[in-house]
Formats: C-alpha cells, sequence, structure tokens
C-alpha cells in the first residue's frame, strides 16, 4: 500500500509579534491540519529578540503545540543567556511527531527569567502528515 504526503506551510505573518514575560502567547503562524490518521509532524520556527532586564543572568524559552481541544503537547525548553554569539537575537526551532488521528492546532511561546519579554520577527510554522 502507498504512502500518502501532505505538507502545509503558514507563511511567515508581517510585523512583529510581542510575548510578554511569564505568560502563553500564540504564535500567530497558523497551519491546517488534516482530518486522516498517520503519522504528524509539527514544526515551528522564528527569531526570538529577548529584552534583558538590568544585570540578567538568564532566561528559558518555552514552546508548546496545543491542540484544538486545549490538549497541550510537544513542549521543547530554551536556556538562553545575554549577549550569546549574535547579541540578543535566538533562533528557535523544534520539530514534534506523534501518531494517530489527531485534530489541528497552534504553538505557543513563552519566556520566563531575566527579562520583560522578546519580540518575535521571523516566523512560521509547518506540518508534515505521512499516511499508510
Amino acid at each position: 500500500m502507498a504512502n500518502a504526503y501532505w505538507y502545509n506551510y503558514s507563511g511567515k505573518p508581517k510585523g512583529v509579534l510581542e510575548v510578554p514575560a511569564g505568560a502563553y502567547r500564540k504564535l500567530d503562524a497558523v497551519t491546517d491540519d488534516p482530518p486522516a490518521a498517520g503519522l504528524e509532524g509539527h514544526m515551528v520556527y522564528f527569531n526570538a529578540g529577548i529584552q534583558w532586564k538590568a544585570g540578567a543572568v538568564g532566561a528559558t524559552i518555552r514552546v508548546k503545540y496545543v491542540r484544538a481541544d486545549g490538549d497541550a503537547t510537544g513542549y521543547q525548553s530554551f536556556a538562553v543567556t545575554p549577549r550569546g554569539l549574535l547579541g540578543d537575537q535566538f533562533l528557535v526551532t523544534h520539530i514534534h511527531w506523534e501518531s494517530g488521528d489527531k485534530q489541528g492546532g497552534r504553538w505557543s511561546v513563552r519566556i520566563d527569567g531575566d527579562v520583560t519579554g522578546m519580540t518575535l520577527d521571523t516566523r512560521y510554522a509547518k506540518i508534515y502528515v505521512v499516511r499508510r
């Protein structure tokens, strides 16, 4: 039996998305999810501009994929420190795979630590589905 492959790219939303410290914010890069069972890969990519507090030591960026019914999955945390190789800009990518007949959802992101927030300029999401 042949595999069927389905792919969707959100496109890159214009402007900047502001993410305040200490609260999840839905990523405005949305992909539809096909109504079929299979192996799904959900991918997120964004460039984060960190707004550090004076004397900052570090922070944590956390992403999660939240399905339409509120079920959250695909968590990943990224530790960041001030004055990295690229200054206060950090590239974040994460892929989450799951199988079954899952419903659509969206990525959410937050930042905690010695920050007031972050801005996301380039950002997008992708979904891959392989059906048998």
